[in-house]
């Protein structure tokens, strides 16, 4: 027994012996790590940590292969490694040297099996080095300063296998950039790897991406073409701008478009630029989808958009970046409170499609969201906003596309009935045609008849061989009845001879008068007066009457008379006239103007306006009742008086191609027409209508005083 015991004793020394070495060996052996190899992560040890990477500020070919970090190297643990973080003060362009250190055994590695290096993002210059051999450079430094930039995200470049140590390795990278601007250095978290080709360039590609950037600008040129087609729905313009956009924005981040061996700084730029506006292009969809105008603060926050796309062109990438986050945060104070008023509006109105359309709104709001905050403060890489935008993107399709097909169907619908509804509205156009044409010439028949009544009240009865008379009349208003043309308007042309006190004092009497009104009305106005007139001239020379009373006094009874006719109607039928009266023996002429254009008087060639002025109204206002007044005149021997009415003014004398109606205002025209006709009413006439169009009845009389001296024995 005692045998066994010894042996048990002696055991369990062995087994504390064999464990305590196992244990020591956990702790303090060092293991090689086998590919791939994280750069931002140690796994050399059982549990991993952070890989320790060193900084300088400096480039020295002294630094490799076997340089070990001395005091003025800053050591750092955590990703990302921002440069402007930790040199804030340097000049602009400056030039660095990281380095780190990591473990392989050579025996792990695969034969046949290309090895690589990824970097997750690195920019704006640099070079590569491992264990002080050359691998690959992007960029270009010259005299202090990067004629060519090359900011990379994930992108994979090949590591020669001979390179690698059986053991510890030294990987050195030299930085070239902008110490005030982000993505100088390593920007993103992840990504940082050496391992085998084949598997990183499976890692860092993004081929559903490009799936989906191909989607969006297919999608977006489909919607320009139908706006191109129907410009009435702009909600496809706007819908199409902000997919391609989304397109653009998307693969300018991808690492797709960094295979191309442009410059990064314009890549960057063209990103900046399309996002801006790609936000407002989102809100006009909505504003026009649902509502259909425009919104005067959301076309203030579209220009402000605009303004900092263009402004993007011309700074520092830096500024670019602090323009960034000015318009983060301008997005989350302005455009995400115009994009909330747009689905209060539409979700209380209860508008069809809104609720779907906010529910794809929000899922890509959020992703935005996130990649802001990502940008701004986690850097990690992630973007889920390519994933946020095909939900809304599809989304919005589908709903434009229930929208086309609603459209097609019942446009479909329309035109299985068309024939049908071609035949009944053809026949009720008929029909109200025919009833239009029946109402036509009954109403062209009432003017027929008006007319015959109007047309004998203008005479020209002046029987004097010494003072000539010549009237002319036009109405605006032409019709055709039973195929005879007529016209019809409210002017209106007498003259006739009048004695006073006894047979040889003779004087001619005229009048040229306006009715108030258009066509039937001013001709009902014109038929009035002339009729008044007519009886009146008719009692006052009947029979060769001679008149016992002055001249002055018969002007006044007459214009009272006419004016008290006229009242009668209560002040809803006016007109304006020119009344006079002519001696033949003297040339002595009574003249008063109610509210009519001026008489023109000929003279020696020259004409000029005979009223100085005028205060009388219109015969039958019954309001602001003025004086009569009465105005004296003596024509000389071949002076010649041209009283006209308002349309002899009223001239349209726009071009062609003007779009509006121009109406002379010159009252001058008349005078000068009237100089260059010599007083002819004829080309007086043709002047006129050579100047302009006629836009109203037109109406004339001319007095011509004879030079030859008037024989008083007849």
């Amino acid at each position: 027994m005692l045998f066994f015991s010894s042996i048990r004793v002696h055991l369990k020394k062995i087994y504390f012996i064999v464990f305590f070495c196992l244990l020591f060996s956990a702790f303090f052996s060092s293991e090689a790590e086998t590919l791939p190899i994280d750069l931002t992560l140690d796994c050399s040890i059982p549990e991993c940590s952070p890989r320790v990477w060193w900084i300088n500020d400096s480039v020295d070919e002294t630094f490799f292969p076997n340089f070990q970090p001395e005091r003025n190297w800053i050591r750092l643990d955590s990703f990302p490694i921002n440069i402007n973080k930790i040199y804030p003060s340097h000049n602009k362009v400056g030039t660095y040297t990281l380095l780190t250190h990591f473990t392989i055994e050579l025996n792990t590695i695969e034969k046949n099996k290309q090895t690589a290096i990824r970097f997750g993002e690195i920019g704006e210059a640099f070079e590569v080095y491992l264990n002080g051999k050359f691998i690959h450079k992007e960029g270009e430094f010259l005299k202090d300063k990067i004629t060519f930039h090359r900011t990379l995200r994930d992108q994979v470049f090949e590591l020669d296998p001979t390179n690698l140590l059986d053991g510890k390795n030294q990987l050195l990278i030299r930085l070239y950039g902008d110490s005030k601007y982000d993505h100088t250095g390593f920007y993103v978290t992840r990504g940082y790897q050496i391992g085998y080709y084949k598997n990183l360039i499976y890692e860092s590609r993004d081929l559903l991406s490009l799936i989906l950037i191909g989607i969006y600008i297919i999608v977006g040129l489909y919607h320009l073409f139908l706006y191109s087609k129907r410009k009435l729905d702009k909600y496809n313009l706007y819908f199409g701008l902000y997919a391609i956009g989304i397109g653009i924005y998307l693969y300018t981040r991808s690492a797709n478009i960094l295979e191309f061996q442009i410059d990064t700084n314009l890549v960057q730029r063209i990103e900046l630029m399309v996002l801006y506006p790609m936000v407002v292009t989102a809100l006009y969809f909505l504003q026009y989808l649902f509502f259909r105008k425009d919104d005067r603060t959301l076309r203030y926050y579209a220009n402000y958009n605009y303004l900092l796309s263009f402004i993007t062109l011309f700074p520092p990438m830096y500024i670019a970046e602090y323009i960034l986050r000015v318009w983060q945060f301008s997005t989350f104070l302005i455009g995400f409170p115009l994009l909330v008023r747009i689905y209060y509006k539409a979700l209380h109105k209860k508008l069809e499609y809104s609720m779907v359309l906010f529910m794809g709104f929000a899922i890509a709001m959020l992703c935005g969201i996130y990649d802001i905050i990502d940008s701004a403060f986690l850097n990690t890489g992630l973007s889920f906003t390519k994933y946020g935008f095909f939900t809304l993107i599809m989304g919005i399709a589908t709903v434009l596309a229930r929208k086309f097909i609603f459209l097609h169907n019942k446009m479909e619908e329309l035109n299985e009935t068309l024939e049908m509804k071609v035949v009944a509205r053809t026949k009720e156009v008929i029909e109200k045609m025919e009833e239009i044409n029946a109402l036509n010439i009954q109403q062209n028949g009432d003017y027929f008849l008006t007319s015959l009544i109007e047309k004998p009240l203008s005479t020209n009865f002046n029987k004097s061989r010494f003072i000539r008379t010549e009237v002319y009349i036009e109405q605006k208003k032409k019709f055709e009845f039973r195929r005879r043309n007529g016209e019809l308007g409210g002017d209106i042309v007498i003259t006739g001879n009048l004695r006073f006190y006894n047979k040889e004092n003779r004087y001619i009497f005229f009048i040229n008068g306006d009715a108030m009104g258009k066509s039937m009305q001013g001709a009902g106005g014109a038929i009035v007066a002339g009729t008044a007139i007519n009886n009146i001239l008719s009692r006052s020379a009947k029979g060769d009457r001679v008149l016992q009373i002055s001249p002055d006094e018969w002007m006044y009874k007459f214009y009272k008379e006419l004016d008290d006719i006229f009242r009668t109607f209560n002040g809803s039928m006016l007109i304006s006239v020119v009344c006079g009266l002519v001696r033949e023996s003297s040339g002595e002429m009574y003249l008063f103007n109610a509210e009519h254009p001026s008489t023109v008087l000929l003279r020696d060639g020259l004409a000029v306006f005979l009223e100085k002025q005028f205060d009388m109204r219109k015969l039958g206002t019954t309001i602001d009742d003025l004086p009569f007044q009465l105005e004296s005149f003596c024509l000389n021997p071949g002076d010649i008086l041209i009283c006209g009415s308002d349309g002899r003014d009223d001239l349209n004398i726009s071009t062609e191609k003007s779009l509006y109606k121009k109406i002379n205002e010159d009252e001058t025209l008349f005078l000068r027409s009237v100089e260059k006709s010599k007083g002819s009413l004829e080309e007086l006439v043709r002047f006129l209508k050579e100047t302009g169009d006629l836009t109203d009845d037109l109406s004339l009389i001319k007095v011509h005083y004879l030079e030859e001296e008037p024989d008083l024995d007849i």
